[in-house]
């Protein structure tokens, strides 16, 4: 079995893309990269590592069961 070393990339969804750049880019200083996709994002350069953070306006709902 083929051991994992470390991962490229996390998704995270976000509610509000100006608050989040904002956020990741002012508050934390990180660099913004190209995106190669259309839909409405921004990624974010750190070492080796990448934040992709994706709008998705209806991420704020409460799951129906927060236990699972």
């Amino acid at each position: 079995m083929m051991a994992i070393q470390a991962p490229l990339h996390i998704a995270l969804n976000v509610s509000d893309l100006v608050r989040a750049e904002v956020f990741y880019g002012q508050v934390l200083g990180l660099t913004p990269v190209e995106r190669p996709l259309a839909f409405p994002g921004i990624w974010y350069q750190v070492g080796d590592f990448q934040i992709h953070l994706i709008l998705a306006e209806n991420c704020n709902q409460t799951p129906q069961n927060p236990q699972k």
